[in-house]
């Protein structure tokens, strides 16, 4: 049994799938798997599928035909996103024309309300974002 929270596309955002942190992490680390111009047309069109906050982090999950069918994992560079009491990683997955956002904690729980947060996002530094 998969433990959490799960929200609606209306609860998500009313403006558009991506909040203007996760579209930075995205363009970022799928920049080698997809061109400039197909992640703008995903960043702009793709269509919500499930959102997952797992206590330890969260799973956006989108779908859009430009991205691949075959599997991609991105991960770098290794970014981090900061708050003043919170700190996260991320990972894209592309798989079956959908793109996955992992935001995840460095080991430590993060809040239901991350996406309201206002992350700055930058590189990790080698104790994993924890200053």
């Amino acid at each position: 049994m998969r433990r959490g929270v799960r929200q609606t596309a209306i609860e998500m955002n009313s403006t558009g799938t991506f909040r203007e942190y996760e579209r930075h992490v995205i363009a970022e680390l799928c920049r080698g798997a997809l061109t400039a111009r197909d992640l703008e047309e995903v960043l702009d069109g793709a269509t919500y599928v499930d959102f997952w906050h797992t206590g330890v982090g969260y799973f956006l999950t989108v779908r859009h035909d430009l991205v691949p069918v075959e599997r991609a994992v991105c991960s770098t560079p290794l970014l981090a996103g900061r708050a003043p009491d919170v700190d996260v990683g991320f990972v894209v997955f592309l798989e079956n024309r959908e793109l996955t956002l992992e935001c995840h904690g460095w080991g430590e729980a993060i809040p239901t309300d991350i996406r309201e947060r206002a992350l700055v996002v930058g590189p990790a530094t080698v104790n994993n974002g924890s200053e």
